[in-house]
């Protein structure tokens, strides 16, 4: 056979051996591909058994637990903060039983932040006679249990402990004049003592700080005891041997924390005067609550 005849046999030859290859290879690049488990497929085309799910945010098929869906991550903390109290600000407590919101003052000549008012006054004073400004008259060491309301019942009965459990006024005993027998002296002592009337925080003024007070008035007087920044009035008292108010609009009387022997220490001023005294601790007195 001559060599044109084996030209065509020759290039057939050839071009069966490329197909031939072709396919191998093509056969071969497919079983190396990895095999996907599961067959059943959700709405979007993800293998559901595999566990692939629509990532709405990435438009496509993923594991979760692979690569989260959503793009951005933000973690944020919230932080409480606490505004601190500045005096000015309102105080709320309780007293009486009911909610109640006082605003506050502050002498700058002393230094001292106080309640802008007496303990159950209606309102800041607007004179020193101003009854509505006026409040409650405590017999000292007692409790806010309604015997400070200036028509509250009366007893004779002497409580023999810091709470009487009731409302009455105690008035008509003997020396020391004081409605617990026997005397406690750890009442009314500061912001933790017991039977501490002012919100939390507050307390009773001590003798030397009422008497600080007093010495800043322009004037020695009622008129200058309502012209100071606490704005006091002449609020009266109760009496100890009969609980009959008087000096109402006339006089206030304030009682201090401190003790001296069996009564205790108090501001006092009227039309021509201020002074601190000593009075029984069964009187009926204001009470003007000063930051601790």
């Amino acid at each position: 056979m001559s060599k044109k005849g084996f030209t065509p046999i020759i290039i057939v030859l050839i071009i069966a051996l490329l197909a031939a290859g072709g396919i191998t290879s093509y056969l071969f690049i497919k079983n190396r591909q990895p095999k996907i488990i599961g067959g059943e497929k959700d709405s979007h085309g993800c293998l559901i058994a595999a566990g692939y799910s629509w990532c709405e945010a990435k438009q496509k098929c993923l594991r979760t637990w692979e690569e989260p869906c959503d793009e951005t991550t933000i973690t944020t903390s919230t932080t409480t903060t606490t505004e601190m109290f500045k005096c000015g600000d309102s105080v709320t407590f309780t007293y009486k039983g009911s909610i109640v919101t006082y605003g506050t003052v502050k002498n700058i000549t002393t230094g001292e932040c106080w309640l802008d008012r007496n303990l159950g006054a209606l309102q800041v004073a607007t004179s020193y006679s101003d009854s509505l400004a006026y409040g409650d008259l405590f017999q000292w060491g007692r409790l806010d249990d309604g015997h400070q309301t200036r028509t509250s019942g009366t007893t004779t009965v002497l409580s023999n402990s810091d709470n009487p459990g009731h409302s009455n006024f105690i008035y008509g005993m003997a020396s020391p004049y004081d409605w617990r027998s026997p005397q406690n002296n750890n009442l009314w002592q500061g912001v933790s003592g017991i039977n501490n009337l002012c919100p939390s925080g507050w307390r009773l003024p001590t003798s030397a700080e009422l008497d600080a007070e007093r010495a800043s008035w322009s004037q020695q007087n009622y008129n200058g005891a309502y012209s100071s920044p606490l704005k006091l009035t002449a609020t009266g008292g109760r009496h100890y041997s009969n609980a009959s108010l008087y000096d109402v609009g006339d006089a206030g009387y304030y009682w201090s924390s401190t003790v001296n022997g069996t009564p205790a220490s108090t501001l006092a001023f009227g039309a021509s005067r201020v002074f601190m005294y000593d009075y029984y601790r069964v009187h009926g007195f204001s009470v003007r609550c000063l930051e601790d």
